[in-house]
């Protein structure tokens, strides 16, 4: 697994009751952040960087 996708869960599985409902993720653009599968199973919105903007 990948070690963003495992942050996430992580952050889920220890807070899923206390994330707000506009709660989101702010990633770069590598595709292991850019897969939104995980975020909107979880009611999660996703932010990303610019190109170059780490």
């Amino acid at each position: 697994m990948i070690f963003a996708t495992i942050t996430i869960e992580k952050l889920i599985k220890a807070h899923k009751d206390e994330l707000h409902k506009d709660a989101f993720i702010h990633s770069a653009q590598g595709v292991h952040y850019t897969s939104p599968k995980l975020l909107k199973e979880n009611n999660l919105g996703q932010s990303m960087s610019r190109r170059g903007n780490c």
